[in-house]
């Protein structure tokens, strides 16, 4: 019993070694038969060369044809501020446009919203708005939405910046971009909803504006005739025998004028800057030319016509047989 219970570390040993060396085994083997398999693919290429380099050709050939008939457009950003409401009205305007225009009603659609011609309507390729994307939580926007991905589920930091807008354009002629961007604005500041809304704004803010000079007239009245009118509560009193001077301290508004006066330079400031529902920020810049180059073409028509050519050399090298299965109707 005790040799027993001596040799079963040895054994035990002897089974670890050997599991080791059978997982070697099959790891070379692997290896091995990986290597043999390039090997075969490599002589499968080398010997389909011929018909991987013609179609390889004709898909670079097709990608430069493609580069060169390729429909050019143009591309500029407008970056604007909704001073009433809400920026997702402007967004849904947007994306209510007929675009891309399908067909001539959709052409006439655009053209009569953005009082352009037909034939100005017909070029243009897209309109779209966006949002922009606060991170930091500083009311700032810290990127554009162009993906529409929106806020993700897990992310409870990132907001959309209530107020900004983001419009891009993508037009056929660059010369039509002062037309397109003037036609847009009329159409987005004259909506009534919008115009409504901004009238109420601006009534609100001179009612404001007409509290707060009220109650920083009363401040400074008050602020002047405080310490004399204190002076009769405030007389000489004896306390045990003693004579106090019940002079009060005198105290000025500081805090309360000077929150006064910063909430009606905020509104002259608004009165001013704001004077139109729509603010624009940035305007539509010079429009950039959208191109792709024969490289992005390339990298479709390479791939997909190479593997044609090695479909089209299998079936030509197993010819025979395919006919004669087609013949004997054996497929």
């Amino acid at each position: 019993m005790e040799n027993e219970i001596k040799n079963n570390p040895q054994k035990d040993e002897i089974d670890l070694l050997e599991l080791l060396t059978r997982m070697f085994n099959a790891i070379g083997r692997a290896i091995t038969s990986f290597v043999y398999f390039l090997g075969d693919v490599g002589i499968f290429l080398i010997r389909k060369f011929i018909w991987l380099f013609t179609f390889a050709i004709i898909g670079i050939t097709l990608g430069i044809i493609l580069q060169k008939n390729q429909t050019i457009t143009y591309s500029s950003i407008l970056m604007g501020r909704l001073n009433v409401l809400n920026n997702s009205i402007i967004v849904n305007a947007i994306t209510d446009m007929p675009l891309p225009a399908k067909d001539s009603n959709d052409v006439k659609t655009l053209a009569r919203i953005l009082q352009i011609s037909d034939a100005t309507a017909k070029k243009v390729r897209k309109i779209e708005a966006f949002y922009g994307m606060d991170t930091n939580e500083d009311g700032v926007a810290d990127y554009i939405d162009f993906d529409k991905k929106g806020i993700p589920l897990e992310d409870t930091i990132t907001k959309i910046v209530p107020s900004e807008f983001y419009i891009r354009v993508q037009l056929l002629d660059e010369n039509i971009l002062p037309s397109v961007s003037k036609g847009l604005l009329n159409y987005l500041q004259n909506n009534p909803y919008i115009l409504k809304s901004d009238s109420i704004r601006k009534i609100n803010l001179q009612h404001d504006l007409g509290v707060v000079n009220a109650q920083i007239s009363r401040l400074d009245s008050l602020q002047q005739i405080e310490y004399l009118s204190q002076q009769k509560n405030n007389a000489l009193k004896f306390s045990d025998g003693l004579l106090v001077l019940g002079e009060k301290e005198r105290q000025l508004f500081h805090f309360d004028i000077f929150d006064l006066h910063y909430r009606r330079n905020r509104i002259l400031i608004e009165l001013e800057l704001l004077q139109s529902p729509i603010t624009i920020i940035q305007d539509f810049y010079p429009p950039l030319k959208i191109e792709k180059t024969a490289i992005k073409y390339w990298k479709t028509t390479l791939p997909i016509f190479s593997l044609l050519g090695i479909v089209c050399s299998l079936l030509w090298q197993y010819r025979k047989k395919i006919i004669e299965l087609i013949v004997k109707k054996q497929y």
